[in-house]
């Protein structure tokens, strides 16, 4: 079992179609970019799935790390999944939002060392290691082992859309905050519903324990 990321302290998806394999894929991620946040001191509270209106919006932080939404679905299908690779991608792109709010010269060269850093851990075999999400089958939640190999050439204002440093942004990052009934299962971390005393996703009981 991979040691989980540390440095993020919830996980949560939404209650879509197959949202088993939703919570692995957002561990999965957690899991590459852990090394990348660890040695840069960086903290993320929330770690969202959402899928926006707007189709070209692919990820959000908001207050410097406070809460980074991820869109992991396809915009005309919701029980399809965009490519690991992208959403790798755009999770290096929020990280960077950690640092600077907008996207200036300094954002893009530090979204640019980000990059290179991933590479590296991939060349060094860091992904190779078994990674074993505590997360049930049914529904798609098993992920296959794998290096989730990002593009030589980096994405660019253009193509990556996202609203950190916006209204929406800070009114969504609120709304996440204000929802202080729910709870995180302490097996998966999915966030539940208060009146829920077992897990949505892997059937623990909201003591840890499994049902």
């Amino acid at each position: 079992m991979v040691e989980q990321n540390h440095n993020i302290g919830q996980i949560s998806v939404d209650r879509r179609p197959r949202e088993a394999k939703a919570l692995v894929m957002l561990q999965w991620i957690a899991y590459l970019v852990e090394p990348i946040m660890r040695r840069r001191g960086w903290k993320v509270n929330f770690l969202c799935e959402f899928l926006p209106q707007d189709r070209k919006l692919l990820g959000m932080n908001a207050d410097h790390g406070n809460c980074i939404w991820l869109r992991l679905r396809n915009w005309r299908r919701v029980d399809k999944f965009e490519d690991m690779a992208e959403i790798l991608e755009t999770m290096l792109h929020e990280l960077a939002h950690n640092v600077h709010g907008h996207h200036t010269r300094d954002f893009w060269n530090l979204y640019d060392e980000l990059r290179s850093e991933y590479k590296t851990l991939i060349r060094s075999g860091y992904a190779s290691q078994l990674f074993h999400p505590r997360a049930h089958s049914a529904g798609g939640g098993q992920l296959p082992q794998q290096q989730v190999q990002i593009s030589a050439r980096p994405a660019t204002a253009a193509t990556q859309v996202c609203a950190s440093g916006t209204d929406y942004g800070r009114a969504l990052a609120r709304e996440t905050m204000n929802n202080h009934d729910s709870w995180a299962c302490k097996i998966c971390t999915l966030i539940n519903a208060a009146n829920h005393f077992s897990c949505d996703a892997c059937g623990a009981d909201r003591n840890g324990g499994m049902a």
